[in-house]
């Protein structure tokens, strides 16, 4: 939904960071294997996308290039997700509604990556 992407984008630059928006698992997989691309700081994706593509497929898409970014799945999904996430290491979890305060502690914990989970 872009209105939400935008809403999360808009959360994320407020806290002093920089979001970039990909709206399907296709296009965020291009970015990470461009080679021009900087490391994010962390990976925050939804769960669900079109063609049955997942928040997992995109958080392997970047720790293909850049192993062990920080990266949370936010869903309102929360009976599937674990199956589908389960061959991922250290990914926060976050049932929705999310809030401001939520992304703001996670973001801080990435600041020491051993907390980031």
């Amino acid at each position: 939904d872009p209105a939400i992407c935008k809403a999360m984008a808009a959360t994320v630059e407020s806290m002093g960071a920089q979001a970039i928006i990909y709206t399907s698992v296709a296009q965020a997989k291009r970015a990470f294997a461009d080679p021009k691309m900087n490391r994010p700081y962390a990976v925050i994706s939804d769960y669900r996308f079109d063609n049955a593509d997942t928040g997992a497929d995109v958080i392997a898409a970047a720790r293909s290039r850049y192993p062990n970014v920080p990266a949370m799945v936010i869903s309102g999904d929360v009976h599937s997700w674990p199956v589908a996430l389960t061959s991922l290491n250290e990914v926060k979890l976050l049932r929705k509604p999310v809030g401001k305060t939520a992304i703001r502690d996670w973001l801080d914990s990435c600041e020491n990556p051993e907390f980031c989970s």
